[in-house]
């Protein structure tokens, strides 16, 4: 591993003394768990630059968000406050936007101040961007913040230690207000807060209470809740009948309820960088990126009472591997078909060198998998190496980002059509 994967995915390397800097605890939303199916095995060709040298921005990390016809995202690394000596929670990260042609353009630069680093979320909400930082803050425990299309960004709400929420992951709006999931928490082990627009923050549910870090209604929540008829719906690294995850459901009051139990070995590991749920016609769908068949990850569906099922197995070894593996990003529903994308696997050039840089695919509610694009053209994947957020739908067409490859090895922005034809937009360096 040449760098941190997502910021995610940093966390747990963090954890296991992967990375250097502060470290948040074990339960920062999306912490990985250690497994066989999240050790790298991919060598991929070294950078031409350190990260963070870049005033562009380096390793895109967010899901592309649509505000009329522009596109918004965010990079872990760079920017204009970022050095070499900067780590992902010390000052780094930049929100850019882009348009469908390619026009890329960085409206802000973390790290000047109290305003947050290492960005971990955004979304749109009535033509303005909002986002959570795993860093920075006047506390250091990661920001909730806004930022307008042109580049005025206003940190809402800084984290505390526990028991206030820390380490926040993905926003989701429910009628004008914020909810998100973090570490920390009375128990230390994650929260499903809520911010409003104008900074007030609440936490709405501790997870862990009289149960500990197994406890049956899950912990260590991650991802982007779904709301679904008055009703939020997520998922949690751990607890459960499994102690693997659970898929949660939570009401206004604050109560939750374990719908679904993952098992590493059966139907996947509720792992993931970024990760969420969707609802097609009253059914969620999402993906693990770890367990199933083949310990690389599965594609599930669970009905809104609890029943579930693994529609996908993601594939083992290299040349099995054409399917994609390690999915870590939600599903997107594109006219009634699902598409989505993997870090690993794919068409990999050879199997010494490459076991894949990450794919481009499609899944029926009831199961068929086709990989309509497989990144790693050429040994320097100038086409984009390891998509690791959902794609975003703009007038036929998708949109999204790898987290490398590309010239410098920094990352792009792509482009794809519905049937495959693939373009890089962007390359950070």
């Amino acid at each position: 591993m040449l760098y941190c994967r997502t910021l995610t995915i940093c966390v747990a390397a963090a954890m296991l003394g992967g990375c250097g800097g502060s470290q948040p605890p074990v339960g920062a939303p999306g912490a990985i768990s250690e497994s066989p199916a999240i050790t790298r095995r991919v060598q991929r060709p070294a950078l031409s630059l350190a990260p963070g040298s870049s005033t562009d921005g380096t390793f895109p990390a967010t899901r592309l968000v649509p505000v009329n016809g522009t596109l918004y995202g965010t990079t872990n690394h760079g920017g204009a406050y970022c050095d070499k000596k900067h780590t992902l929670f010390a000052g780094c990260g930049t929100v850019f936007s882009i348009t469908t042609s390619g026009t890329e353009t960085v409206l802000h630069s973390f790290g000047k101040g109290s305003d947050g680093s290492g960005p971990s979320s955004m979304i749109g909400v009535d033509g303005v961007l909002y986002g959570t930082t795993l860093g920075g803050g006047v506390y250091g425990k990661g920001v909730v913040f806004s930022i307008t299309t042109g580049g005025d960004e206003h940190v809402l709400y800084s984290f505390r230690k526990k028991p206030d929420a820390n380490y926040p992951g993905g926003l989701t709006n429910v009628h004008g207000t914020l909810y998100g999931t973090s570490g920390g928490g009375t128990y230390n082990l994650g929260t499903v807060f809520s911010v409003t627009k104008s900074g007030v923050e609440q936490v709405v549910h501790s997870f862990g209470q009289g149960c500990g870090a197994s406890c049956g209604g899950g912990s260590f929540p991650q991802g982007r809740l779904l709301e679904v008829a008055g009703q939020l719906y997520g998922t949690t690294g751990e607890g459960g009948a499994a102690n693997e995850g659970v898929v949660f459901s939570m009401g206004e009051t604050g109560a939750t309820e374990a719908l679904y139990s993952f098992s590493f070995g059966q139907n996947g590991q509720s792992v993931g960088a970024n990760g969420g749920l969707i609802d097609v016609d009253g059914v969620l769908y999402g993906t693990t990126a770890a367990g199933g068949t083949f310990s690389e990850g599965t594609i599930f569906s669970v009905t809104t009472s609890g029943i579930g099922q693994v529609l996908h197995n993601f594939s083992g070894d290299c040349k099995r591997r054409i399917d994609g593996a390690l999915p870590l990003a939600p599903l997107i529903d594109v006219n009634g078909t699902l598409y989505g994308t993997t870090d690993e696997g794919g068409n990999p050039l050879n199997c010494y060198y490459y076991e894949g840089t990450g794919t481009v695919f499609t899944v029926t509610p009831s199961g068929k998998v086709k990989v309509v694009h497989s990144f790693g053209k050429g040994t320097s994947a100038y086409d984009g190496s390891s998509p690791e957020t959902a794609l975003t739908k703009v007038h036929g067409t998708l949109y999204g980002t790898t987290f490398e490859g590309g010239p410098c090895g920094w990352g792009t922005v792509f482009s794809i059509t519905l049937t495959g034809t693939e373009n890089v937009l962007h390359s950070f360096c």
